[in-house]
């Protein structure tokens, strides 16, 4: 309630103005908080989709090492296009 007496005090042209500046600085705050979420979201994906990409190219067994590692590039490439785009969708209106 401080910031509603705060305002009021310097009349209406700082009442209004001690609002906006408020709002702002909640907004930053919300911007920060959903940055760290997104980050930690593309992160966590990240690692899931590298134990993924890692097990199937141990399970192809045919395949030379450098064409494992090759087919572990392709999809952790995708994966991340992916998370990515998910990763906007769910927290980039938000920054």
């Amino acid at each position: 309630m401080e910031f509603f007496w705060g305002g009021l005090m310097h009349g209406p042209p700082f009442f209004f103005a001690y609002f906006v500046n408020e709002a702002r600085r909640m907004e930053d705050l919300y911007t920060q908080q959903a940055s760290y979420w997104m980050f930690g979201f593309i992160l966590a994906s990240i690692l899931i989709f590298s134990v993924i990409a890692t097990f199937i190219a141990g399970r192809l067994s045919s395949l030379k090492p450098a064409e494992k590692a090759m087919v572990i590039a392709i999809f952790m490439g995708l994966a991340f296009a992916v998370v990515y785009a998910a990763a906007q969708m769910l927290f980039g209106y938000l920054i």
